[in-house]
């Protein structure tokens, strides 16, 4: 009685396979793991970058950031000519609309109000 030896042949077509059904299934998993990340991301990504974001407004360094960008265009809204003061009143107005001035030093607070009242 004799075992018949597979052949080379077939060891190396069951070698091959294996090494294809290992790709198709990582592909798969590396497809399915890829799909969740975009879902978590679009269901649960922008709630979390909104409440990141309000976390960073409350900094401290952010709030000095804006106070010291306000001066700077206040300083500058002196120094310009008329036709340049409308510009910059409305890049103050539009770029701190929203910017509590209780906080701020008077020559802040007035310089938001003459470029919320232009």
């Amino acid at each position: 009685m004799s075992e018949e030896q597979p052949s080379v042949g077939k060891i190396l077509l069951w070698i091959v396979g294996i090494f294809v059904v290992l790709f198709v299934l990582g592909t798969i998993i590396t497809f399915a793991n890829g799909g969740m990340d975009l879902m978590y991301q679009k269901v649960f990504g922008v709630p979390f970058e909104n409440v990141r974001r309000q976390n960073y407004e409350h900094t401290k360094s952010y709030e000095k950031g804006s106070a010291d960008r306000l001066s700077n265009l206040c300083g500058q809204v002196d120094k310009v000519d008329a036709d340049h003061k409308d510009l910059l009143r409305e890049q103050i107005k539009q770029e701190f609309s929203d910017m509590n001035t209780s906080d701020a030093p008077d020559y802040l607070q007035g310089c938001l109000k003459a470029a919320r009242a232009h």
